[in-house]
């Protein structure tokens, strides 16, 4: 999911027309990060937890632990000029914790439980918070 940042534009500018291309692009890794765990952070309690670890898991890749535990955070990645984390669990069939897409988007059996993009939703203010307080930082330090 992409995540925009609502009523930065001109802050934005500001601070680009300021610092160099090397200062914007470690402003944006930090900014990134620093979303990732807020992401991360609220994450966490929206994850359906059974009382018996046992039962989480699927059979055979069970790790007798909760994938709210247990939550990735990939480091920030590059593609075409785009930084990015992921937040979340790998979702390959074979990951101990791939069973989480059955949890996010449901299947034949089971109805959706979607956590990943209401939270990220509910954490907006939150990320567009944290991008603001860098950008005026690092302003006022280039002034």
């Amino acid at each position: 999911m992409y995540v925009e940042f609502e009523g930065l534009d001109e802050l934005i500018k500001e601070f680009e027309s300021l610092a160099s291309e090397k200062e914007v692009d470690r402003a944006n890794i930090n900014i990134i990060k620093k979303c990732a765990k807020v992401v991360e952070k609220n994450l966490k309690p929206r994850v359906h937890k059974s009382k018996d670890t046992s039962k989480s898991g699927l059979k055979g890749r069970k790790t007798f632990q909760h994938a709210a535990d247990n939550i990735e955070v990939s480091k920030v990645k590059n593609t075409k000029g785009v930084k990015y984390v992921t937040v979340g669990w790998d979702k390959a069939k074979d990951s101990p914790y791939g069973y989480m897409q059955w949890e996010e988007w449901g299947n034949t059996t089971r109805e959706p439980h979607a956590v990943l993009y209401p939270t990220i939703e509910a954490s907006q203010s939150e990320m567009n918070e944290i991008a603001k307080d860098e950008y005026e930082n690092l302003i006022s330090k280039l002034k």
